[in-house]
């Protein structure tokens, strides 16, 4: 009688470390899987944030393409 109390206690000693195993993988899962996200989405902002800027660089070329297109003509009068 004493052993299979004990027997039964042991299994559910086990089958509850097993459980906080399974919830700590689950953590480790979760907080990796929110790591990779937020990684990827900093990834995204960076990524727009060049895109950005290459129009902005874009539209000041032009911009002074412009203006010396209006200085040369004045330059031969």
């Amino acid at each position: 009688m004493k052993k299979k109390k004990k027997k039964k206690k042991e299994e559910e000693k086990k089958k509850e470390e097993e459980e906080e195993e399974e919830e700590e993988e689950e953590k480790k899962k979760k907080k990796k899987k929110k790591k990779k996200k937020k990684k990827k989405k900093k990834e995204e902002e960076e990524e727009e944030e060049e895109e950005e800027e290459e129009e902005e660089e874009e539209e000041e070329e032009e911009e002074e393409e412009e203006e010396e297109e209006e200085e040369i003509p004045s330059a031969f009068s």
